[in-house]
């Protein structure tokens, strides 16, 4: 078992080989889910969603989101999503 401090909190597959009969290697894929140590802070922050304002709209009429005014500290916003609540 080991740690990189490279590591963060996220989702890896980690690939091995063990060796059988005959010295043929089969890989064995692991995946794990690291994550933040009590009272560790996790190295991903969230990122700040802002939605431009609308204007008032009628029952009916479609409406266009824009989420450009978003950040993330990290780097630039990866996608948007939008769901209906």
């Amino acid at each position: 078992m080991f740690l990189s401090p490279k590591f963060q909190v996220g989702f890896y597959s980690l690939v091995t080989t063990k060796t059988r009969y005959l010295n043929l290697f089969w890989p064995i894929v692991m995946s794990c889910l690291l994550l933040a140590a009590p009272g560790v802070e996790a190295a991903n922050k969230k990122p700040k969603a802002v939605i431009a304002k609308i204007a008032a709209i009628n029952e009916g009429e479609l409406v266009s989101l824009d989420g450009s005014g978003s950040s993330d500290k990290e780097g630039p916003v990866a996608s948007y999503h939008w769901e209906k609540l």
